[in-house]
């Protein structure tokens, strides 16, 4: 249940603690998501905030 109840504050957070109707919930949702996606992506290419550990380096070049 950590998981979950840390995904539900992250997007809590993200809507900044408002509450919203189904449609505002899903396209809140999606973009989420959406920036979440792209920040895997910048760390395959290591050009975001996040980098991989040394000790995954081998996958590096696998993922790119």
């Amino acid at each position: 249940t950590n998981r979950n109840e840390c995904m539900n504050n992250v997007a809590k957070a993200y809507v900044d603690y408002h509450k919203s109707n189904w449609v505002e919930l899903v396209k809140n949702m999606y973009e989420l998501v959406t920036e979440q996606i792209n920040e895997v992506e910048k760390a395959v290419i290591s050009m975001g905030e996040y980098k991989f550990k040394l000790a995954y380096s081998h996958l590096d070049d696998y993922l790119r």
